[in-house]
């Protein structure tokens, strides 16, 4: 495996081209692109972030398309993660516009979002996600996820955390677009210096959620 040097402007302009001709016949044609400039330099990036961040992966390039009404078999983006010990997410994404990296919880199990919600609620733990969360604000990260249309069942209109009790999902991604670092190795380092201000996040997320099979308290 290579080392990673950088995502190069030839990967940013794939998936901008990608965008207007997405299909097979231009796939196939620029495939090599993407496997010279996107698909092997993520991989190398995710071979060396892999022993300070657990299990990694690349996603694939293919859309699943089976239930949806767009039919563009290609995603306009590259995604990969890094998971922590109970399964939450560091994530790293490239597309046309340049470089996203996020961290957090993408996708909860009904007994990780009521513990998750307990853990909202409870004062100590419910503020502590509070204070991490303006501090990634406050560092340029945009806070995402699914919110429910109204507020959980036997939760207040009052509560102190009411927008936090009506997450299904909660992440933190910061974009950093098309700076002259990125097609240097200099890249990792931010992408480093982001995941680790996410850490204390999926620390909160690994203590007080856990992984799908865990037993409520």
């Amino acid at each position: 495996m290579n080392s990673f040097h950088g995502f190069q402007q030839e990967a940013v302009q794939f998936f901008r081209t990608l965008e207007g001709n997405n299909n097979r016949h231009w796939w196939l044609a620029n495939k090599d692109i993407y496997v010279a400039q996107v698909q092997q330099p993520m991989e190398a990036l995710l071979a060396e972030l892999g022993p300070q961040y657990g299990r990694v992966k690349i996603f694939r390039p293919q859309r699943d398309i089976r239930f949806s009404a767009d039919k563009t078999p290609y995603k306009t983006h590259q995604g990969a993660y890094a998971a922590s010990p109970e399964g939450f997410a560091w994530y790293v994404h490239l597309d046309g516009d340049g470089l996203r990296v996020g961290g957090g919880a993408w996708m909860l199990t009904s007994a990780q979002l009521a513990r998750f919600r307990q853990s909202v609620d409870d004062e100590d733990t419910g503020v502590a996600l509070q204070k991490l969360l303006a501090t990634l604000q406050a560092s340029q990260f945009e806070i995402g996820g699914d919110l429910v249309k109204t507020r959980p069942r036997g939760v207040s209109a009052d509560h102190p955390r009411l927008q936090l009790m009506r997450r299904r999902t909660l992440h933190a991604s910061r974009h950093e677009g098309n700076p002259p670092w990125l097609g240097t190795p200099e890249a990792i380092s931010v992408i480093v210096s982001h995941w680790e201000a996410l850490r204390p996040l999926i620390t909160w997320f690994d203590s007080n959620v856990g992984a799908p099979q865990a037993v409520p308290v």
